[in-house]
């Protein structure tokens, strides 16, 4: 068999594999950025590219369905749909190829500063001929406490080099009378001491206390957002954000279960893909803040179940089929050198715990946030992506449901959908005229999770969409208003948002794209109203409704009313708190007490498993509808 080289623009990421092996798989072995939805099952048309040299192949009858005939006839291809048959030059067509915009921010509620990681200074005498205890008996003594059984093999390694290569004689033996018990004797060695959660984990020469920090880090579907934390002061100095490096193997953890299904052996690839993705952070984020990683301590992750398990190097499949049962839900914590991460030798890796297989550590996280445990009167929390997750309750209980809202919301699973990238528009006003916005104000090559719900419900006010859910045809012949000559009756319909151009295709609104909204929206409105009635409340009751993540923090609440997507009696009740699940997990890396909070709240909250409720076929079917009234 032979094997040709694929070579990918634009980075010049050659590979070789063997003939017949799709496109799609040649760029996931050459790690080239190439974006694929449904995970090659030819369904998305999101992994397009342009064939620049080598044999020009068929077309295969599901690119028929997704690719213009112009761009057919200029080589674009579905990479899922197209094997290596012979040394080949491929250019990445797909839009919205970097540029991303990722929510980092998260509202922090104030909170008592009590990190599991501390440092200590000590001085401790000399050894001498007629004072030749060992130095873990010398250490206890400046300690004042026994820590034989204590302390790990990795710090007795570092004991004996800490204490003879710290500085000759300490400069400031006033200073160290006020952190020492063996403070009176100058000329001492100075070490530093480090403690997690009271039990020391580290010692190192010289007073090292100012060089304390941590990093939070949110591990979503989509995307990944870390924070580097001075674990004294409590201050974030840098974040960084990036795409999962997991994207080509789907963009929802069902896609990324299924691959591992097929091929068991992917989890290693998997893996190692989300570990490398977090070193890589790490680096950007020591270069923003000029600090070393041998001064990072600790790494908190809030992620939801089926990424926290790819991060540990756990098969989630069990996840993915009923009774979606996780291999565990509960927190784990590790040295960071077991991830193969690059921090201080002692450092420690704490993944926040899960309620359920679909309600994560993310959501626990969100729950710190949002402090939906003190409230006094119900509140709601939400967080949609890829998958939605919401939560009911306050001081007297607190009750969970997952509902499948599908990517629709993150811009997938529709006709001209893309991520929240440069050129994807974001906000759609219909009046007279058709305005939109594009991400970067540059052309238009797509649609994002924020214009695809404005864009259905400004058609839904206008009345070109009927409650239904259909485009009502018979609005194209209306009143003259410029709006209505982008109502094409053809098919099922569609409406224009932006017109072709030489160098790209139109971006519409399709039927289809309508009923991936309508499910969407239906699957949270019937969640929600299943968690009411759980609770023995009205919708009226609902005090607060937290909108976490992207999907609170970019659309527009006179969309979600228009569409229905929440009971309009609670929509001004709607705060965006943006990206909790981060935000929660800096709390767990600066308090010991959230921390047992988070613990807590996994084991507290109630789960209702949809698909088992009663009458929750008939409560979905009603909440498809679009209101009735125009707003």
């Amino acid at each position: 068999m032979t094997h040709p080289e694929i070579l990918f623009l634009p980075n010049r990421e050659a590979v070789r594999v063997p003939t017949g092996t799709p496109l799609l798989e040649a760029a996931q072995k050459a790690a080239v950025d190439l974006e694929a939805p449904c995970n090659g099952k030819g369904t998305c048309g999101k992994c397009r590219v342009q064939l620049v040299e080598g044999a020009l192949p068929t077309p295969h009858h599901d690119e028929l369905g997704h690719l213009s005939s112009a761009e057919l006839a200029s080589g674009v291809r579905l990479a899922c749909r197209q094997e290596a048959s012979g040394n080949s030059v491929v250019r990445l067509v797909s839009a919205g190829r970097g540029g991303e915009r990722i929510l980092c921010d998260g509202l922090l509620p104030a909170f008592e500063l009590d990190p599991p990681v501390t440092k200590r200074l000590v001085v401790l005498p000399p050894a001498t001929l007629e004072d030749n205890c060992d130095d873990l008996t010398r250490l206890e003594r400046a300690l004042g406490c026994e820590l034989a059984g204590s302390v790990s093999l990795e710090f007795l390694r570092q004991l004996p080099h800490a204490l003879r290569h710290s500085p000759a004689a300490f400069k400031e033996p006033a200073k160290a009378c006020t952190e020492s018990t063996n403070a009176s004797r100058a000329g001492g060695w100075p070490v530093t001491v480090v403690f997690h959660g009271g039990r020391p984990i580290g010692i190192e020469p010289g007073d090292t206390r100012e060089r304390c920090y941590g990093v939070a880090v949110d591990i979503g579907t989509t995307t990944v957002v870390a924070a580097l934390i001075d674990l004294a002061s409590g201050a974030e100095l840098a974040t960084a954000s990036m795409v999962n490096p997991q994207k080509a193997h789907g963009l929802d953890v069902l896609s990324r279960i299924q691959r591992l299904k097929e091929e068991p052996a992917a989890l290693d690839g998997l893996t190692a893909l989300i570990r490398g993705g977090l070193d890589q952070l790490l680096g950007e984020l020591c270069e923003e803040a000029r600090v070393s990683r041998d001064d990072l301590y600790e790494l908190v992750v809030a992620a939801n179940a089926t990424m926290t398990h790819l991060l540990l190097g756990i098969d989630p499949s069990a996840i993915g089929s009923s009774p979606y049962v996780p291999a565990f839900s509960g927190s784990v914590e590790l040295p960071a050198a077991e991830l193969g991460l690059l921090l201080a030798r002692c450092a420690r890796v704490y993944c926040l715990p899960a309620v359920s297989g679909y309600i994560g550590a993310d959501i626990v996280a969100g729950l710190l946030a949002s402090e939906l445990e003190s409230s006094d009167r119900p509140a709601l929390l939400i967080d949609i992506g890829t998958n939605g997750e919401m939560v009911l309750g306050s001081a007297h209980g607190l009750t969970a449901c997952s509902c499948a809202a599908g990517p629709a919301l993150e811009g997938m699973n529709i006709s001209c959908g893309m991520r929240a990238a440069q050129g994807a528009i974001e906000r759609v006003e219909l009046n007279a005229e058709v305005a939109t916005r594009t991400i970067g104000d540059a052309p238009a090559l797509g649609i994002c999770g924020s214009g695809i719900i404005d864009a259905v419900a400004e058609l839904v006010k206008v009345g070109a969409v009927l409650p239904s859910g259909r485009f009502d045809k018979s609005s194209a012949a209306g009143e003259a208003v410029s709006w209505r000559a982008r109502l094409k009756n053809e098919g099922a319909g569609r409406f224009i948002l932006a017109e072709a151009a030489a160098d790209r295709g139109e971006v519409a609104v399709s039927q289809k794209d309508i009923r991936q909204v309508q499910l969407a929206k239906g699957a949270i409105l019937s969640g929600i109203l299943s968690l009411t009635a759980q609770l023995g409340i009205r919708p009226a009751d609902i005090d607060r409704i937290y909108l976490a993540g992207a999907f609170g923090h970019r659309i527009r609440k006179e969309s979600l009313g228009r569409l229905g997507m929440v009971p309009a009696e609670c929509l001004d009740r709607a705060i965006p708190i943006g990206n909790s699940s981060k935000a929660g997990a800096i709390m767990a890396l600066l308090s010991l007490k959230k921390r047992a909070l988070a613990e807590q709240l996994a084991r507290r909250v109630g789960y209702v498993e949809l698909s088992c409720y009663p009458g929750y076929d008939r409560l979905f079917a009603e909440a498809l509808a679009f209101p009735k009234e125009r707003a």
